[in-house]
């Protein structure tokens, strides 16, 4: 039987990267079966670009909100309304890379049981420069891989703060049975959807590039980890889902102790690196100061 997939993509002012995002996935060697823009009220020329790709592509659907939601809430918007089984929640500001949705559907149909589907994430910075690769480095072969898998060969292993959720397409029943995203864990609302639903069902790896993310500060990831106390109060508020009688049972207690104390402790030292170069001028200030 075959699985349909749909594209959901939020916009709001990326008139600089959309076009990018559009073209790698209308020229996909395996096309969505629904492909949905949702422009956030944009400012800048956004509007004028979705509008040629649509005529360029008619089978693009673009909806064009008068009021600015914010992507979460769009987000949660395509939960509800997407009538497809499988999603992929594209950011205007990233692309997915030739061959993603034709391997992706393919491990679909073979391994129906995996809530998710991800592969390698190409990580550039805003003007296309590479800078790293995030893969799951504890798996060595596209595969399916079962939630003790999952747990031991790649959350365990990877840094807390990785997310491969530009390279992850979510099987829609699965999402919805976790209670889709929750705005209370802001930029971190993907990550924990695809870790609790890997937990719960399996994933299947895809052993290659799939995805490119542009690591950029207007991002919602960047600009709600510029500060300190927020990334802190999402940490506060992921452990406490976890721990909760809903979830308790995919993430182990020790596991969850373990994440949380490691993310606060990178999240403090980005900080203190942040403004160490401020604190030493006025170490340095206050050493002249008193010896003046």
């Amino acid at each position: 039987m075959k699985q349909t997939l749909a594209v959901w993509m939020p916009n709001y002012n990326h008139s600089a990267y959309i076009g990018r995002a559009i073209e790698a996935v209308a020229t996909q060697s395996r096309r969505p079966d629904q492909f949905f823009i949702i422009d956030d009220a944009s400012t800048d020329t956004s509007r004028e670009a979705i509008d040629g790709y649509v005529q360029k592509y008619p089978w693009i659907t673009a909806i064009y909100q008068e009021k600015n939601t914010g992507v979460l809430a769009i987000m949660g918007r395509g939960v509800q309304e997407i009538t497809a089984d499988y999603v992929l929640m594209a950011s205007a500001d990233d692309y997915i890379l030739p061959g993603f949705f034709e391997a992706a559907m393919n491990a679909a149909m073979e391994y129906p049981d995996a809530a998710v589907i991800f592969g390698d994430m190409r990580v550039d910075d805003h003007v296309g420069n590479y800078l790293y690769m995030g893969r799951a480095s504890g798996i060595t072969t596209s595969q399916y891989v079962s939630p003790r898998a999952y747990l031991h060969d790649y959350l365990q292993r990877e840094a807390v703060t990785q997310s491969l959720s530009a390279a992850s397409i979510y099987k829609l029943s699965a999402l919805r049975e976790i209670g889709g995203f929750r705005p209370e864990l802001g930029a971190w609302t993907d990550t924990f959807a695809l870790q609790a639903m890997s937990l719960a069902h399996g994933a299947y790896y895809i052993n290659q590039p799939c995805a490119v993310w542009t690591l950029h500060t207007a991002s919602i990831s960047q600009g709600m980890r510029a500060t300190p106390h927020t990334m802190l109060g999402i940490i506060r508020k992921a452990e406490a889902l976890m721990k909760s009688p809903r979830f308790s049972s995919l993430f182990p207690s020790r596991y969850v102790r373990m994440w949380a104390l490691k993310y606060r402790a990178v999240v403090w030292l980005q900080y203190l690196v942040a403004i160490s170069p401020r604190l030493l001028q006025k170490w340095y200030a206050f050493v002249i100061y008193k010896l003046s």
